[in-house]
């Protein structure tokens, strides 16, 4: 890390940059802990068993998917505009591709739904890895980590508190079309803002790692031979099933037992107040 790295600084558009990129990863994954199982068993027609089945074994999948995803970004060649901001533009196009198919994949192709259910929900973990390493390459300044920590957590809760608050109105109704809604203008943000957030943004940092530093593929694997990453792993999957049955039950609670959707906004509101 060379001493010109450490006296840079970073101007507040490319913090706003960074708190765009934040903000707009939200949508991917709020969207499915909170409306994606009422939305599949009320609306497609899905077996509420089937998707707590995917739900478990996509855990599963990302503990073994985010060493590998971290692999080949280490392999990815650093470009003229970085190593990590061509992998969120591109991830973000995939991941929006992926999404909507996603969520109507089955309903637009009913044979095979539950495949195309299945497969894409499993391919959603491209993007979250490249967002989460483009802040240390942005500055090594400690002061300048900081700020752009701030940033980063603003972006994520003023995205969740949008989210929180907007979704519940807009799918209210629980049909097909309203999802159309919430899912399309989602994506749109998200293509926005992460797009032109990683254009605003600079890596500094440069990568000056020894060749001797480099790893395989095959000992990537061998971390698996370690019992910390296997209590690490399955803490992970207790806490991110948890997670998921919390946020699933959050929709039927306020549709069946309160009878209105729309009191989840409210609750949402004032509770991040």
């Amino acid at each position: 890390m060379s001493e010109k790295s450490k006296k840079q600084k970073v101007s507040i558009v490319e913090k706003m940059g960074l708190f765009m990129v934040c903000a707009g990863n939200i949508p991917l994954m709020g969207l499915l802990s909170g409306f994606f199982m009422i939305y599949y068993t009320n609306v497609v027609g899905l077996e509420p068993a089937a998707l707590a089945t995917l739900f478990l074994i996509s855990k599963v999948v990302d503990g073994i998917s985010d060493p590998i995803m971290g692999y080949f970004l280490d392999k990815f060649p650093v470009t003229k505009m970085g190593k990590f901001r061509p992998m969120i533009i591109l991830g973000t196009i995939i991941c929006v591709i992926n999404y909507i198919l996603l969520w109507f994949g089955a309903v637009w192709i009913p044979v095979g739904k539950y495949v195309i259910v299945y497969v894409t929900y499993l391919l959603l973990d491209i993007m979250d890895i490249s967002k989460n390493s483009l802040l240390p390459v942005m500055s090594a300044d400690d002061k300048e980590r900081n700020s752009l920590s701030l940033f980063n957590a603003l972006g994520t809760m003023i995205g969740s508190a949008v989210l929180a608050v907007a979704a519940p109105i807009l799918v209210a109704e629980g049909t097909l079309q309203n999802y159309y809604v919430l899912i399309f203008g989602s994506m749109a943000m998200v293509l926005v803002l992460s797009i032109a957030g990683a254009l605003c943004v600079k890596e500094r940092v440069a990568f000056e790692g020894k060749k001797e530093e480099s790893y395989t593929f095959r000992e990537l694997l061998q971390f698996l031979r370690y019992k910390p990453v296997w209590a690490l792993f399955l803490v992970a999957l207790v806490v991110g099933v948890g997670s998921n049955i919390a946020g699933g039950a959050g929709a039927y609670f306020y549709t069946y037992i309160l009878g209105d959707m729309t009191l989840m906004s409210g609750v949402s509101l004032v509770s991040m107040i």
